[in-house]
């Protein structure tokens, strides 16, 4: 064992990477593993041997259930000064970021060797935080010899959690947003919704449907790597396609979504790439999180996944629903979605989370198409599409009820590569329960496919109103598809998520100043993600200008301007007050502007209150309220004392 191969490779000019000194033998044997994010994701296990270390990459991360089986590279020998080493190294060799992912002390307890007394594999007994227990490092006959199998000895465990399939929390439709400070709004993406279960390096993609499709998103697998805060998990959230405007694009998306062949997705990795947006964790390193309120999920989250490449994570809008409906309505995003944040995460659909659409789409079953004509008779003419109903009176099973034909919302490409999935499956024998309407050459087809197609409204036939081809919903079970999403109004849609609601499994942070109550939130929360500044930080500092900042804009009108997800995320002006805002904040609305009711800073906790609302930038008017109510009345600048003590 020696340390030339290693000082060969490193220039010792630009690298922290211990030269290496003589060894020290210190009692116990000792060993470090490294997480190293370098090219790629990979951990390195290093055990004291005779001096140094003797090193192995594992690109998949050491195994933690007994008999899983992980890859092991033998690397070149580091010096023992790597026990505590960790930072970034810059480019050359394993240039990236390399952490102690554990360490502790070891038992050898066996030493096998080749017949040419070459090392040929070891028993050892780990005692780390992580790492317990008896592993083995099997010698293969791979790599010429260089490869090893690292396996955890024990009985394999029974229905393990990262290999089981769980179907996601699903939302109930509400017909208008609204304001609740029991709710966090998020913008509603326009993916395929996706569970990604995490060990170490290992990605398993899973659709709301319980389909696999872990080859077919290759991009989301970085969520190992933007998965900081824990070894194994699940994450929760939606694979997205973007259009050239950045706005997730549910057709665009299509182009990926019926891909299997590996050759053809490194190929669209680069003309259609796709994004993880995750929202939810549902279980981390070994701990059930799912009874969790969502407000500590959401910490859970931004703890664990550090967005990174293609994998995002974008911070709730609490309390804002109708603000944050008018922002993605602007940007042409497909609506928003509200989330009791004292809920816990039940599987199936539930109250608690509430979508609301600002486009109106149903996901129809497709149950054959007509023929086209004059510039696309070669092509697809309409689809047929009906949705599952049971018959009046609730006698005998559903059936599939057409609801009407969709021939626009088609490109050129789309119209031949929907033609050919339908007419791998056509059938004599119509699947619908009664015969569509139809004005062409009709086929039939088995209502195996689910698109989604939006409209406009129903006919007093029960067909589509303008309806207009969205795209293909695989993720989707066609028994599923049954066009009746509870619709509630807005205030409905409140007191269902309060009856569904458990009790809070904990009380929010409470901080008495001068005599208020302000419930404080989300503190470790990244505002400045390059700096490490907290909305804790904004919060001490807002405290600290409070006997300077105060009387210079006491009594004047404020427009908020909040960042909830840092100064880089989505923002929105503030006129008129938050639905949630304290009785004691003190407001003013003029007569000239009585839609409007605009905050007054005039106390420190209001100040505090206002830097939890994450309101980082503040507009005062440049006139007081008194010289404001003497303007729209036309009296003079300089009013009385006692009137000005009126107005205000």
């Amino acid at each position: 064992m020696s340390l030339t191969e290693y000082q060969r490779k490193r220039d010792f000019k630009r690298t922290p990477e211990p030269k290496g000194g003589p060894p020290k033998p210190k009692g116990k044997l000792r060993y470090v593993v490294h997480r190293h994010h370098a090219t790629r994701l990979h951990w390195d296990a290093r055990l004291e041997m005779r001096g140094i270390l003797a090193s192995w990459a594992v690109p998949q991360g050491p195994p933690l259930e007994a008999g899983k089986r992980r890859l092991a590279v033998h690397t070149e020998d580091h010096p023992i000064e790597y026990l505590t080493f960790h930072g970034v190294i810059p480019g050359g060799c394993g240039a990236g970021t390399m952490t102690i992912w554990d360490s502790g002390t070891y038992d050898l307890i066996e030493e096998r060797r080749g017949r040419d007394g070459s090392e040929a594999g070891y028993k050892v007994k780990f005692n780390g935080d992580r790492l317990t227990g008896e592993y083995v490092l099997v010698r293969t006959r791979q790599n010429d010899g260089r490869d090893r199998l690292m396996i955890l000895r024990g009985t394999p465990p029974k229905d393990h959690i990262l290999e089981s399939r769980i179907r996601p929390m699903l939302a109930v439709a509400a017909e208008e947003a609204f304001d609740s400070p029991e709710f966090a709004f998020e913008p509603k993406w326009d993916g395929v919704r996706t569970l990604a279960f995490v060990d170490g390096g290992v990605v398993r993609l899973q659709t709301r449907d319980l389909l696999d499709r872990t080859g077919q998103y290759p991009e989301a697998h970085g969520i190992a790597a933007a998965l900081t805060g824990a070894y194994q998990a699940i994450v929760d959230g939606e694979i997205v396609a973007l259009d050239e405007k950045g706005v997730p694009s549910f057709q665009r998306l299509q182009a990926r979504m019926h891909v299997q062949d590996q050759a053809k997705v490194r190929q669209l990795r680069r003309t259609t790439p796709v994004w993880f947006e995750v929202f939810d964790i549902l279980w981390a390193d070994g701990q059930d999180l799912t009874a969790l309120p969502l407000r500590e999920r959401r910490e859970r989250l931004a703890l664990a996944v550090t967005p990174m490449g293609q994998i995002r994570h974008h911070e709730a809008f609490a309390g804002e629903g109708k603000a944050l409906f008018g922002a993605v309505q602007e940007q042409g995003l497909e609506g928003i979605v509200a989330k009791r944040l004292d809920s816990p995460c039940v599987r199936g659909r539930s109250p608690d989370w509430v979508k609301i659409k600002a486009q109106r789409s149903i996901e129809c079953v497709i149950g054959g198409w007509t023929e086209g004509r004059g510039g696309r008779a070669k092509d697809l003419g309409a689809l047929l599409v009906g949705v599952y109903r049971v018959p009046p009176g609730g006698s005998g099973p559903a059936r599939l009820e057409p609801v009407g034909h969709v021939g626009t919302g088609f490109d050129a490409r789309t119209l031949k590569d929907v033609l050919a999935l339908l007419r791998e499956r056509e059938t004599p024998a119509s699947p619908f329960a009664r015969a569509p309407r139809v004005n062409e050459t009709a086929h039939r087809r088995l209502p195996e496919l689910v698109c989604e197609v939006r409209y406009t409204g129903f006919t007093d036939d029960g067909a589509l109103r303008h309806p207009a081809y969205l795209g293909l919903r695989p993720d989707i079970d066609p028994r599923e598809a049954t066009g009746e999403e509870r619709m509630y109004g807005a205030e409905r849609a409140q007191k269902e998520a309060a009856r569904a609601a458990k009790p809070a499994a904990r009380v929010p942070a409470v901080l008495e100043v001068d005599g208020r109550q302000i419930r404080l939130t989300n503190l470790e929360k990244a505002l400045w993600s390059e700096d490490g500044f907290t909305k804790a930080d904004l919060i001490r500092y807002h405290a600290d200008v409070a006997p300077y900042l105060v009387p210079r804009v006491k009594d004047r009108p404020l427009t908020l301007k909040p960042f909830p997800d840092g100064i880089h995320g989505t923002t929105f002006y503030q006129k008129n007050k938050p639905s949630f805002t304290p009785k004691w904040v003190r407001t003013w609305a003029g007569p000239e502007e009585k839609e409007n009711e605009y905050i007054l800073r005039d106390d420190l906790p209001t100040a505090i209150w206002m830097a939890d609302y994450t309101a980082i930038e503040i507009h005062p008017r440049l006139a007081r309220t008194g010289d404001l109510l003497a303007r729209s009345l036309k009296l003079p600048q300089r009013l009385p004392k006692k009137l000005l003590v009126a107005a205000r």
